[in-house]
């Protein structure tokens, strides 16, 4: 699985590229566009870029590529599964897509399509997108079985000829020289005794100026270094070198180490062994009777000295551990130790009309969205609908027979029916209103009542509950994410 990242600016070469394929081209999944036609399609993504009309090159392209013998296995259901991660893992969420699959070639491979703008128009994030896309496309290969390729290991050797046939022989004797080698000096002598001559190139051809490259010969044909392969260019060379002198420093220090260790632990032995021919009168060591703090039942303290250990349950950090604790004795001292059999995660999430929210359906309250939940109950009775709360989950309102999304007209602004119900009861909320002459424009300003019997309500565009420091530091960022929208006066007669 190979990852080919690409950004321009023109959606309809994009889209025309993966689609106008004549048999080789299957739409396999899409979000956000339009699908009637290559002309809707490129209209709905040029229609999402203008919420940021400043940038350019918001078109994101992605190949990737699958090793032939993965094919078997890779059906349109799995390629779509994979590039749904692959996105997931890269940050790309939130936006317009497309995944296209071209059978054109003998390697699977499909292409995505999606728009960096996306539907919040904040951007996709783009920093080390190649470091994290080789990174994500290594993880889910070793994830789901794919074949990892394997180089050179691939070659036929008997097809090859001159040049080729020797560049591959000079390959093969680094590769199993090299990990042996602690200088450059070390591994030319051994070069040499195969039949492969190494000679030093200087920085401008002057033989006192430093080293910045080398080349090889065999059999009269010279190559560089680094193209027999990239791993072998003269700075990866050295830097192979130096590990190699790391480890073999490192072995050496652990062997030196584990002889100290021999010896004190013979000088234990036989300090232990004198002392039991000469017993002493050493006190017995304090009992363990307490864990994390809290005290033993006498049952407890048996089960810690017995060979099975203690089981024991604490809570610690938001979690529910379980581990199994036993006591090292010496003559001297008792010592815990603990084995961590289990660590489950507290939810303390609400509580609403009987039912735990989950991690998900917090997140979606706290962006301000209804949840539809089953199985609710009040007052002896069980019901189904939308639960809407304030983002500091303090109370709850259901929703069984209207639409908490309704519009309705509250004050100045046409809102959502949850949100001046939120209002009415006194909570401050980011309410999502229509505004520009109902245009299909939205916005999310902070709305609240001082007092619950104002016939009115406040304003704000920034969060009024936070110190008025914090509030400045909201209203700059709000005014660098927000695309500027002039509006025409049309020109004056």
């Amino acid at each position: 699985m190979i990852a080919k990242i690409v950004t321009g600016k023109s959606f309809g070469g994009a889209v025309r590229y993966l689609l106008e394929k004549s048999g080789h081209a299957r739409m396999l999944d899409n979000d956000g566009i339009d699908t009637r036609s290559i002309k809707d399609m490129i209209g709905s993504f040029n229609f999402q870029r203008k919420a940021r009309p400043e940038k350019a090159e918001v078109v994101g392209h992605i190949s990737l590529s699958f090793h032939k013998a993965d094919a078997p296995k890779l059906t349109d259901e799995f390629m779509t599964e994979l590039a749904r991660e692959y996105m997931q893992r890269m940050g790309i969420t939130d936006t317009q897509y497309m995944i296209v699959r071209h059978t054109d070639t003998e390697h699977p491979h499909l292409h995505i399509l999606y728009n960096r703008v996306k539907y919040d128009a904040k951007l996709v994030r783009s920093h080390n997108e190649r470091i994290r896309s080789g990174a994500v496309c290594k993880a889910m290969k070793q994830k789901h079985g794919l074949t990892f390729s394997e180089g050179k290991q691939n070659v036929k050797v008997e097809k090859l000829h001159d040049p080729d046939k020797v560049k591959y022989a000079i390959y093969e004797a680094i590769k199993e020289t090299l990990p042996h080698c602690l200088s450059l000096a070390a591994l030319a002598d051994e070069l040499e005794r195969q039949g492969i001559a190494t000679a030093f190139v200087h920085r401008g051809g002057d033989p006192e100026k430093e080293v910045q490259g080398l080349t090889l010969t065999r059999n009269g044909i010279t190559f560089k270094a680094s193209k027999i392969d990239r791993k072998f260019s003269y700075a990866n060379l050295c830097k192979t070198i130096e590990q190699n002198r790391f480890v073999a420093n490192t072995a050496a220090r652990v062997t030196e180490q584990a002889e100290i260790d021999g010896r004190r632990i013979s000088e234990y032995l036989q300090r232990q062994k004198q002392q039991q021919e000469q017993p002493a009168n050493i006190p017995a060591p304090e009992p363990i009777t307490e864990i994390r703090g809290r005290k033993l039942t006498p049952e407890q303290q048996r089960q810690l000295y017995s060979p099975q250990g203690l089981t024991y349950r604490y809570e610690e950090n938001g979690c529910r551990n379980t581990s199994r604790f036993r006591v090292n004795r010496t003559p001297q001292w008792d010592i815990l130790t603990e084995e961590r059999l289990s660590t489950e995660k507290i939810n303390r999430n609400p509580i609403m009309f009987g039912i735990r929210l989950t991690d998900e359906q917090v997140e979606q309250i706290k962006d301000g969205q209804p949840v539809y939940i089953e199985g609710m109950r009040y007052e002896n009775r069980i019901f189904d609908g939308y639960l809407v709360m304030d983002d500091k989950l303090t109370r709850g309102l259901a929703y069984t027979d209207k639409d908490p999304n309704e519009w309705v007209k509250y004050g100045k602004y046409t809102m959502r029916r949850m949100d001046r119900d939120l209002i009415e009861r006194g909570y401050t909320v980011r309410a999502l209103v229509q505004w520009w002459g109902n245009m299909g424009e939205t916005a999310r300003p902070y709305l609240w009542k001082e007092r619950p019997e104002d016939t009115g309500y406040k304003e704000s565009w920034g969060d009024p509950r936070k110190p008025r420091k914090d509030l400045r530091q909201d209203r700059a960022q709000e005014r660098n994410e927000t695309p500027v929208i002039k509006r025409s006066r049309g020109r004056g007669l």
